[in-house]
């Protein structure tokens, strides 16, 4: 569930943020030499709400370009947040009751968010929901990552078949961003199936995927144990980190940066907020990052 205090909390952030520019413009202005005012205007400094201000609706889909996602010729930052899973009802759903959702999904679209991530193929009430509140979702598909996926044929044929199945539901649905064909999966898994067979195993996945819905974005999410799953065919790279201090956080962003060379990162779990909140799944805030 989204905090109820996120929206002051980022509100308040995003007004530091502001008033840091201001400072900064007025710094440059006086080395410089030049009007505030007219350097204001050059960099195009507007109201932090007007960053927050996305369409109404999700009609369109979202493309990487380097480092970068767009919508349109514009760009699009992700901030995002991480939703349910909830205890399942009588019908095996995951994300809770209708009205529920209409109500958490108004709550995000107030604290400026626009995507969520969900770790479970959702039924298409909950897709057309989301398209209706502006929000797009990130689409976690989970399989036996726990088991030795990759020793027999009959399970790897049963990952990729329920892989094909959740895609196929929806696709073409203007709210889904992507999809994670798989998550964290162990070290010591990767290790003992051996690191090359399982990003392939995760890289044919991906290829099922786009087969299916071309115009959707897809990706693996790894963690710092196992940062070396890669795989060469994702859209974007997607990291779980959790490290509660700040200094060590940006430090591991930085590397994270590096290893992902021209592909867009995003955040899918962090356990560090910029409000000094230190709960793991709670909504993250992106810059030149994406997260969600």
């Amino acid at each position: 569930m989204l905090p109820r205090e996120l929206p002051v909390a980022l509100s308040h952030r995003l007004s530091c943020l502001r008033e840091a520019k201001i400072c900064l413009l007025r710094s440059v202005a006086r080395k410089s030499g030049r009007n505030l005012s007219r350097l204001r205007s050059a960099l195009e400094l507007r109201d932090v709400s007007t960053s927050l201000d996305m369409t109404t609706t999700a009609n369109s889909r979202i493309r990487p370009a380097a480092k970068f996602f767009f919508e349109g010729d514009k760009k699009f930052f992700v901030k995002g947040v991480t939703y349910g899973p909830f205890k399942p009802d009588a019908e095996g759903n995951y994300l809770g009751r209708p009205e529920q959702v209409d109500a958490d999904l108004a709550l995000m679209r107030q604290a400026g968010l626009n995507v969520v991530r969900i770790y479970h193929a959702p039924p298409r009430w909950f897709l057309d929901r989301c398209a209706a509140a502006g929000m797009r979702v990130l689409v976690t598909l989970p399989w036996e990552k726990h088991i030795e996926f990759l020793r027999e044929r009959s399970t790897r044929k049963q990952i990729a078949e329920n892989v094909r199945a959740a895609v196929k539901a929806h696709a073409g649905h203007p709210a889904i961003f992507g999809y994670l064909v798989g998550n964290e999966i162990s070290s010591t898994m990767a290790r003992w199936l051996g690191a090359r067979r399982v990003i392939e195993f995760v890289e044919e996945l991906i290829r099922i995927g786009r087969a299916i819905d071309p115009d959707a974005l897809f990706s693996y999410a790894t963690y710092p144990p196992t940062e070396y799953l890669l795989p060469q065919n994702a859209d974007f790279c997607c990291f779980n980190v959790y490290l509660h201090n700040q200094r060590d956080f940006e430090g591991y962003l930085l590397r994270l940066q590096n290893l992902t060379g021209e592909h867009p990162l995003i955040l899918g779990n962090s356990a560090w907020t910029p409000s000094g909140i230190h709960r793991r799944n709670r909504p993250k805030c992106s810059g030149g990052t994406s997260t969600a």
